[in-house]
């Protein structure tokens, strides 16, 4: 829908990807997808909701943030062409453990 953000449960992004019904995820889609599948396997997750610099402070993105045992480790499904570990510029964020 226009103007309002939808956000799809896991499974239903799973299930509309196996039909071909959707080929693109918005960063909240893969961002509940990633996060659900690393806590399947038992992956402590959060979520990282930031604000960025062309968003004049307005909570704008996500992305997951996953606990190696170690550090925290971005994943940030928008941007294909980088690796794990890359995340945008943000000017402010709010942290949500899942």
């Amino acid at each position: 829908p226009d103007q309002i953000e939808l956000l799809q449960r896991p499974e239903v992004v799973l299930r509309l990807i196996s039909d071909g019904r959707i080929v693109y995820l918005d960063c909240d889609d893969f961002t509940m997808l990633v996060a659900a599948l690393l806590r399947s396997v038992g992956y402590p997750v959060r979520l990282r909701i930031v604000s960025l610099p062309k968003d004049g402070g307005t909570l704008s993105h996500v992305f997951a943030l996953v606990y190696t045992g170690e550090q925290w480790i971005p994943l940030d499904g928008t941007r294909s062409d980088l690796a794990a570990g890359w995340s945008p510029n943000y000017t402010r964020f709010v942290d949500r453990n899942v």
